[in-house]
């Protein structure tokens, strides 16, 4: 079988590690290339036996040079351009509950008057949580596919994610809020960058004449070394604090929040569906959801992390900011005092556990459940067990002494 050549955008960060770890493995020859705008990471097993190129893909023509000895016919496009959620966001408490309540106030009247303000809602939740970046996304998108017009590409994979569905920010009341989450539900009225990339891919795989398939991921947890937002990580770092205070693992959500049910997904189970879909003929040029479909609620997933952690679990009512917790340890030096004391990587806490990153998922109490009906159909099958996923993303921050 001839070798093919996988370009793995944004390998470094958590969905892209995922892909590389996965091809490596791969029954397939795969010549794997990570690009990133980062260096290459020092000391990692991951990224030995394969070629890493370090670029600014905005800068297309210095980016095609270093890309110029390569034939790509297989790319995996998991970045995307960073827009940080909730930075409105005072760190307490008080802040917690205070954007909550503006969000369920608003869900209860938006039904009075929603032919009249629904778009404007729509438009301005999406500005908040990043959906609406500008234009930043698809011009990353296009530089990428303007550099690879002259390679064999073959297959083209995407990672988009839940938001389109207005998931994130879009409640119950805000919108016809219709569960589970369907591939061929209706665009909601923000203007998704989502959707900008995904026409684009469709619109680019059609001249072209290649393959495509767009995955819809909801949180994805994995280890990475080039995430900055990495949910699985935070919560780590967050339950480590804690224990090293002497106190519980507080829940950060409200007592709604802890029985809501949420679909997470593994990092690597979408890498194995995005490498599925380049050989499946039924996933030739469609959108799937990507989730564990475990259909966990959170108290069993927190039971589970309380366990593995080997501390008690507390519930506010109200729930409780993170942010103080992780702004204090910072400020106080005790992150620095346990970087001493277990022996820990000399990883600065902001860069590990950036504050907003835990209580902006944590605010969504309400059922999230997608539909694995579609993928299901064309023949993939897997499930994870996401409070197993979350301790086995533990135990492997605890190996590289990310935590104690």
């Amino acid at each position: 079988m001839a070798q093919k050549t996988a370009l793995c955008f944004g390998g470094t960060g958590v969905a892209g590690s995922a892909v590389v770890r996965n091809l490596k493995h791969d029954t397939d020859d795969w010549k794997i290339i990570v690009v990133s705008h980062q260096p290459k990471p020092e000391g990692l097993e991951l990224f030995e036996d394969v070629e890493y190129v370090q670029a600014d893909a905005f800068n297309t023509g210095a980016f095609r040079t270093k890309l110029r000895n390569y034939q790509i016919t297989h790319l995996f496009y998991t970045a995307h351009v960073f827009k940080p959620n909730m930075n409105f966001m005072p760190a307490n408490d008080l802040g917690l509950r205070m954007v909550r309540e503006i969000t369920s106030f608003t869900a209860k009247i938006a039904p009075y008057f929603r032919t009249l303000v629904e778009e404007d809602f729509q438009k301005m939740f999406a500005n908040i949580v990043g959906m609406d970046d500008g234009g930043s996304n698809l011009k990353l998108f296009t530089s990428v596919m303007d550099v690879l017009k002259d390679h064999p590409l073959e297959h083209a994979g995407i990672v988009t994610g839940g938001r389109c569905y207005g998931s994130v920010f879009m409640g119950p009341g805000l919108h016809d809020y219709v569960i589970p989450f369907r591939e061929d539900f209706p665009r909601i009225a923000a203007d998704s960058w989502y959707y900008q990339v995904e026409d684009a891919l469709a619109e680019l795989a059609k001249e072209r004449g290649f393959n495509w398939s767009v995955m819809r991921p909801s949180t994805i947890i994995g280890y990475s070394e080039g995430s900055p937002f990495n949910f699985g990580t935070s919560l780590a770092v967050y339950a480590s604090l804690m224990k090293e205070l002497g106190r519980p693992l507080v829940f950060p959500g409200m007592m709604k929040a802890y029985n809501a049910q949420i679909d997470h997904t593994s990092a690597e189970l979408l890498a194995r569906q995005l490498i599925w879909a380049v050989r499946e003929p039924k996933a030739k040029n469609e959108a799937f959801n990507c989730v564990n479909a475990d259909r966990a609620r959170w108290f069993e997933v927190w039971m589970a992390i309380g366990k593995w952690f080997d501390m008690p679990i507390e519930l506010k009512e109200n729930g409780m900011s993170t942010d103080a917790i992780l702004l204090d340890a910072e400020k106080s030096g005790l992150w620095d005092d346990m970087i001493k004391k277990y022996g820990l990587r000399n990883q600065p806490l902001s860069k590990l556990a950036p504050k907003t990153t835990i209580d902006s998922f944590m605010m969504i109490d309400w059922d999230q459940p997608y539909s694995v009906d579609k993928i299901r159909e064309a023949g993939f099958t897997e499930t994870v067990d996401s409070s197993k996923m979350f301790c086995d993303l533990f135990q492997v921050l605890r190996d590289v002494k990310a935590i104690p």
